[in-house]
């Protein structure tokens, strides 16, 4: 029974329109109790007097009494007289008996011995009112009981005088009960749906504070029906209105950050070449070995920019939220043997050994070559640009449904504010950003490791600083 009540009273709030059905009811049967309540307290009320008086019947009943005590029966002696004429008295109820033609043979009271038109009695009889009245007043209710003594054929006519009986009436006034009613429903419903108006009421207010710009501002979740699933729809909406305008100003704040600092890192290279080339043309007789030196920082400089707006493009296009992967089954571990040999001979030039820890099974990845292949080509550039003391350790094993990659290498001592920041754009280890790197690497790095729905991490101690970023495995083998 509890259980049926609670799955009852669950459909009611759950639902706005059966909610106002039960307001619309209520309201009725309050709007019907209320004037009956001013029926009982008085209000309105006007009381009125009705008169009623004795109908035919009963008086026949009076008649067909008296014959049943042998009153009108023969022989009609003294005592039988005496006795009617107390009963009449007593009763107000005048008698005749007569015979057939209309001859009284008995009378009392008013009734007298004179012949009686039974016709015309009968007449009177049909015409009497018996309806009450509402004012008193003195009535003769008229009737005849006929029966037959010894073989004749005799009447008894009664004519009873009667007073009215008072009965009190208390009557509403309809000029006060209609109205109160129906203001007693619109107080009543008005009551029940004032929570809901002020819902709705709210639920305006926010609609248009969210019109106004205010995406901070959240609607009160009250109950469980159409009206709490909207408010907090709504909520929902607002909150990822609010989220999309933070990423919005987040872009248009790394936009202004990109487009001042792209000034900054062109400019200098720019700067530069610009430089030695207006020094061989202002001095076209210098010596071979000069102009090639020369020639040769201008080219080192053009290098240098041509990386460094191809990195821009780069960053440019992962950024953009149309930005489109195109995903293919790969192995982790021949893309990172691939990358490894394609870098020896520069870490071979600069002396640094490397330390490879790769699992012999493939580790299978669904993603884009390309960006996964500029993923890892950036962190091992950014140590093999930054490391010192000549070695890299790279290590590759799986770790539930991810793979997790390790890259390894000492580094001078870093500040641990800059280790959180470089990710960020235009952040690298050297802190004047006059080296070769262009502080977007591992913000790319981040961003493809993001769109992979995987993590990347930088951590720094004892000299040493390790990136480890987790991929999805391919969802076969998981």
């Amino acid at each position: 029974m509890r259980k049926s009540f609670r799955l009852f009273w669950n459909w009611i709030v759950s639902s706005l329109r059966i909610q106002m059905i039960g307001f619309v009811v209520i309201s009725l049967l309050v709007a019907i109790i209320a004037p009956y309540s001013f029926f009982l307290l008085g209000i309105g009320v006007t009381e009125k007097n009705r008169y009623y008086y004795p109908s035919q019947q009963e008086v026949q009943r009076e008649l067909m009494l008296i014959k049943k005590r042998n009153l009108v029966s023969e022989p009609l002696n003294k005592k039988k007289r005496k006795l009617l004429d107390r009963y009449s008295h007593d009763n107000s109820l005048s008698l005749a008996l007569t015979d057939e033609q209309g001859k009284v043979l008995l009378h009392t009271r008013t009734l007298s011995a004179e012949p009686i038109d039974i016709h015309s009695f009968l007449q009177r009889m049909e015409t009497q009112t018996e309806d009450p009245s509402d004012h008193p007043e003195k009535r003769e209710i008229v009737t005849v009981y006929p029966f037959a003594a010894d073989g004749k054929k005799r009447y008894l006519f009664g004519v009873k005088t009667a007073e009215g009986q008072a009965t009190t009436y208390r009557i509403g006034n309809p000029v006060l009960t209609v109205p109160a009613a129906i203001l007693t429903f619109l107080f009543t419903y008005l009551w029940l749906t004032r929570r809901k108006l002020n819902q709705i009421r709210e639920l305006a207010h926010g609609m248009d504070r969210f019109a106004k710009g205010d995406l901070s501002f959240r609607l009160h979740e009250k109950g469980r029906d159409e009206l709490a699933s909207l408010s907090s729809n709504i909520n929902r909406m607002a909150e990822r209105l609010e989220s999309a305008w933070e990423r919005e100003q987040a872009w248009k704040r790394q936009r202004l950050e990109l487009i001042s600092n792209v000034s900054h890192d062109l400019r200098s290279p720019l700067t530069s070449i610009i430089g030695y080339l207006q020094l061989m043309k202002d001095k076209p007789n210098l010596e071979r070995a000069e102009l090639l030196a020369y020639g040769g920082i201008a080219l080192n400089k053009s290098r240098g920019l041509q990386r460094r707006i191809e990195d821009l493009f780069e960053y440019a296009k992962l950024t953009h939220p149309d930005v489109r992967l195109r995903k293919e089954s790969i192995s982790l571990t021949h893309l990172l043997e691939q990358l490894l040999d394609e870098a020896s001979p520069l870490m071979t030039e600069r002396e640094i050994r490397l330390e490879r820890e790769l699992p012999k099974d493939s580790l299978l990845l669904d993603g884009d070559p390309s960006l996964l292949a500029r993923l890892f080509e950036n962190l091992l550039d950014n140590a093999i640009r930054y490391g010192k003391d000549g070695w890299i350790r790279i290590q590759a094993v799986p770790e539930g449904k991810m793979a997790r990659i390790t890259l390894t290498n000492p580094v001078k001592e870093l500040d641990p504010e800059l280790v959180s920041r470089l990710f960020d754009t235009f952040v690298t280890g050297d802190a004047s950003r006059t080296g070769e790197g262009s502080g977007l690497g591992l913000a790319i790095a981040k961003n493809v490791t993001k769109l992979h729905g995987g993590e990347i991490r930088a951590d720094y101690a004892k000299g040493e600083i390790c990136f480890t970023v987790w991929l999805p495995l391919h969802h076969d083998l998981t």
